[in-house]
């Protein structure tokens, strides 16, 4: 059977080393997806993104973190006094207490995507800033809304990784019956492993690979790259943009037919 891999950059747009990390590694054909910051992202930054034309540009809905693309007044509840987003804790705490507005939930899920569209981006999936998309409860409003909006592929919280507390959270959230993925095309594996090992290095992509396919045809690996580290942040982006530029694991996707494609050829 066919063996498939998507490497997917998270957090375009989020600061200029994410964003010029990922074009570079889009140029050298050394990712083959990424997803958008609507929030964050530039014009400018869009422009040079979709000129490539080599990977899929999708949707990191974003509901934690700066500031919304809607006009305040529109999405009160969401917010803090600056106009800012509340934190991750905040946004599901008052949304399991019914005090966070759906409509203005959706009203900001819309404007993003519109904004996204509006500069010339066909979105070919989504996946969310923190995860939030597959929250318990939480997750199954947002993907309907995503669905309603014509979005039909998601990055599925099936983590292969629960080896550390960030992702036996992931794990357990990947076990709630989310109804509403059930309408969505996904990969049938997410690798996480860059964001919970020491290293992002070739001994731990040929591990992560090969035990996925031992069970999966189509796997989807979870990269954060940067040229720089982002400030305050777990995440090694320096370190997987240098590994995923040097090509080296390509002698691997081609010694175990391993096929790399984009979530454009996802079905």
């Amino acid at each position: 059977m066919d063996k498939r891999l998507i490497i997917n950059a998270d957090d375009f747009g989020w600061d200029a080393s994410a964003t010029e990390g990922i074009l570079d590694l889009a140029r050298k054909n050394a990712i083959s997806s990424t997803t958008v910051l609507a929030t964050h992202v530039t014009a400018s930054d869009i422009k040079d993104l979709i000129a490539l034309r080599n990977i899929s540009v999708g949707f990191h809905l974003n509901l934690i973190d700066g500031n919304p693309v809607s006009r305040h007044s529109l999405v009160k509840s969401l917010t803090d006094k600056e106009g800012r987003f509340l934190s991750v804790q905040n946004i599901y705490k008052k949304f399991l207490l019914n005090t966070l507005s759906k409509a203005e939930i959706k009203t900001e899920i819309l404007n993003q995507i519109h904004r996204l569209k509006k500069m010339g981006v066909e979105i070919s999936h989504a996946d969310s800033h923190r995860h939030i998309h597959q929250y318990p409860v939480l997750g199954d409003f947002i993907l309907k809304v995503l669905n309603e909006a014509g979005i039909k592929k998601i990055r599925k919280l099936n983590t292969n990784r629960f080896s550390d507390k960030r992702r036996m959270i992931l794990k357990a959230m990947s076990l709630y019956p989310h109804r509403e993925t059930k309408k969505f095309i996904s990969p049938q594996i997410l690798l996480s492993d860059f964001s919970a090992d020491k290293k992002a290095d070739m001994e731990v992509f040929s591990k992560s690979l090969a035990t996925a396919f031992e069970k999966y045809q189509t796997a989807e690996m979870m990269t954060h790259p940067g040229i720089m580290d982002r400030p305050g942040s777990y995440l090694k982006r320096k370190e997987e943009y240098e590994f995923l530029k040097s090509c080296e694991w390509k002698s691997f996707l081609e010694k175990n037919s391993v096929k790399l494609i984009s979530f454009k050829e996802l079905y």
